[in-house]
C-alpha cells in the first residue's frame, strides 16, 4: 500500500495522452528539418511523391523562406492531380505568390516546361498574374494555352499578349519578320546561322522583359547568362563577353536571389560561360598575346570566378609556339616541355598532353597526329581555343615531313574552315595556312578554302557594295563564304 497522495482520476491516460502529442510533433519538426535539408541541395526534391500529403508537408517545412523549392517541385510536377487540387484549394495570397513567381521559374528551369495546368487553374481574380505570366511566354506557348482553354476570358488575354508580341518583334526589327528569314546552309559549330541569330534576339527580349518585372532575381540572372551563351554560338565573342560581364557585374551589385541554391545556380553558369567564351575572345582579338590578356581580363572583370589555367595553357602554348617557329625550322620543344609541366598536372589524362610530352622529347610520329586531329576536331564546340592550338601544332609536325602531310591536311582544314565559319577571323584561315597544306589537298577542298581566304581578303566598303548590288550572289550555293565575310567585317571580327 503506497503513501503518496492518490492521483486523480484519468491521470494516467492524460500523460499518455501528452506523451503521444508530443511524440507526434517531435517527428513533425524532424520531419521539416529533413525537408528543409534536402532543399538546400538543388534537384534533391523532384524524387518525392507528387501526393497531396507531400505537398502540405513541404509547405509547413519551406513557406515562406525557402518556397522557392517548394514552386520548383509543383512546377516539375505539375501536371499531378493531386497536386493541382492542392494548388486549386490553397489560400489564395499563396496561389498568387506561385503565380507572380513563375515566369522566372520558368526562365530557371533546364527544361521546357509543361504548363496545361494554368488553364485549369485560371479564374477571373487571377488576370493580373496571369497577365505577367503571359509577357513571359513566347508566340508558341500562348498560342497552344489559347488552344486548349475553354474560358473565352483566358483565351483573349493569351491572344491579345500573342498579337502584341509580333507587334512588338516587328517594330523591334526594323518591320522584317525575322522568323521568316532563311539562308539554307548558312550554319557554323552550332547549328544554321540564321536559326541560331533568331534564338539570340528571343533570349535578349527575354531579359528585356524580366528587366522589367525582377531586375534583381535568379530568372534575370539565368536569362543574361544564356542570352551570352547564344550569341557566342551565333559567332559573335566580342558582344559576348561584354554580356558576361554586364551579368557579372549585376550578379555582385543588383541580385535578389531568395536562397543559397539560386546564387550557387547563377555563379555555376556564370563561371562555366566564362571559361567557354574569354579564352575564344582572346586569342581571335590579342593573338599571341591572347594568355596575358585572358588574364588582365580576368583580375579586372571577373575577380571571384576561377580562372581556367588548364585552358590558358592552350593560349600560352600557342605564343610560345609561334616565337619559336619563326626562330628555328625544327619543333620548338621547350615550349612543349613548359606546356606539359603545366597542363600535365592539372589534365593528367588529356590524350593532346600526352603526344605534346612525347613529342617535346623527340618522339614524333604520325600516330601522335592522328591523336591531335581527334582531340581538335572533338574540342571544336566546347573548346575552340585549344582545337585551334592543337592544329597548329600538328600542321607545324606534319610539314617537316612531305608524307606526314598528304594524311593529315583534309581533316586540318576541316578544323581551320570550321573555326572560320563560326567566327570568320583570318587568325583561323589565312593563305600561308592554305599554302602549307595544299600539297594534301583534294581539288574541290583547296577551292572551297581559297574562296574563304579570298572573301577575308576584300574590303569591308567592297563586300557592303557588292552585296547592295548582288545580294543574291551572297546567298546562292557557295556565296555563304561572301556573308560569312561580310558579317566578319560588319563586326569588326
Amino acid at each position: 500500500m503506497g503513501y503518496g497522495k492518490p492521483e486523480p482520476p484519468g491521470a494516467g491516460v492524460a500523460d499518455a495522452a501528452a506523451r503521444e502529442l508530443f511524440a507526434a510533433w517531435q517527428e513533425e519538426l524532424d520531419a521539416r528539418a529533413r525537408v528543409r535539408q534536402l532543399a538546400a541541395e538543388p534537384g534533391a526534391l523532384a524524387g518525392l511523391e507528387p501526393e497531396e500529403e507531400t505537398a502540405d508537408l513541404l509547405f509547413r517545412a519551406l513557406f515562406p523562406s525557402q518556397r522557392m523549392a517548394l514552386y520548383r517541385w509543383l512546377l516539375q510536377h505539375s501536371q499531378s492531380m493531386p497536386l493541382l487540387r492542392w494548388l486549386g484549394a490553397a489560400p489564395e495570397s499563396v496561389l498568387r505568390d506561385f503565380l507572380d513567381t513563375l515566369p522566372y521559374l520558368l526562365r530557371a528551369g533546364q527544361e521546357r516546361a509543361n504548363l496545361d495546368f494554368l488553364v485549369r487553374l485560371y479564374r477571373p481574380a487571377l488576370q493580373d498574374p496571369y497577365r505577367r505570366i503571359a509577357a513571359a511566354l513566347d508566340r508558341v506557348q500562348l498560342e497552344s494555352l489559347a488552344g486548349r482553354s475553354g474560358n473565352p476570358e483566358l483565351r483573349r488575354l493569351l491572344r491579345q499578349r500573342r498579337d502584341s508580341l509580333a507587334s512588338e518583334q516587328k517594330e523591334s526589327n526594323r518591320g522584317v519578320e525575322v522568323e521568316s528569314v532563311r539562308v539554307p546552309g548558312w550554319g557554323n559549330l552550332f547549328g544554321e546561322r540564321t536559326d541560331l541569330m533568331r534564338e539570340a534576339l528571343a533570349a535578349l527580349r527575354e531579359v528585356a522583359a524580366l528587366d522589367r518585372h525582377d531586375p534583381g532575381g535568379a530568372a534575370r540572372q539565368l536569362a543574361l547568362v544564356q542570352a551570352a551563351e547564344q550569341v557566342f554560338m551565333v559567332g559573335w565573342p566580342e558582344d559576348s563577353l561584354a554580356l558576361l560581364v554586364q551579368a557579372y557585374g549585376d550578379f555582385l551589385r543588383r541580385s535578389r536571389l531568395g536562397d543559397g541554391a539560386e546564387a550557387a545556380a547563377v555563379y555555376r553558369r556564370l563561371d562555366q560561360a566564362v571559361r567557354t567564351v574569354l579564352p575564344l575572345y582572346c586569342l581571335v582579338a590579342f593573338g599571341t598575346g591572347a594568355r596575358g590578356a585572358a588574364e588582365d581580363i580576368y583580375r579586372t572583370h571577373f575577380p571571384q570566378l576561377n580562372l581556367d589555367r588548364a585552358s590558358l595553357g592552350f593560349l600560352g602554348l600557342y605564343r610560345a609556339w609561334v616565337v619559336g617557329r619563326e626562330t628555328s625550322f625544327i619543333l620548338p620543344r621547350a615550349a612543349l616541355v613548359d606546356f606539359c609541366a603545366e597542363a600535365g598536372r592539372l589534365r593528367p589524362g588529356d590524350p593532346f598532353v600526352a603526344v605534346a610530352r612525347a613529342w617535346s622529347e623527340g618522339e614524333v610520329g604520325p600516330a601522335g597526329l592522328q591523336v591531335c586531329l581527334e582531340a581538335g576536331a572533338e574540342r571544336l564546340a566546347r573548346r575552340p581555343q585549344e582545337s585551334f592550338v592543337i592544329a597548329e601544332v600538328a600542321r607545324q609536325a606534319a610539314v617537316q615531313r612531305t608524307a606526314w602531310i598528304g594524311l593529315v591536311a583534309e581533316a586540318l582544314l576541316d578544323i581551320y574552315l570550321a573555326l572560320w565559319r563560326w567566327v570568320p577571323s583570318r587568325r583561323f584561315l589565312n593563305q600561308e595556312v592554305l599554302d602549307s597544306l595544299a600539297p594534301g589537298l583534294g581539288e574541290e577542298s583547296r577551292r572551297a578554302a581559297q574562296r574563304a581566304v579570298e572573301a577575308s581578303l576584300q574590303g569591308t566598303d567592297a563586300l557592303v557594295g557588292l552585296y547592295r548590288k548582288k545580294a543574291g550572289v551572297f546567298l546562292a550555293e557557295g556565296g555563304s563564304f561572301l556573308l560569312d565575310a561580310l558579317m566578319a567585317k560588319v563586326l569588326g571580327v
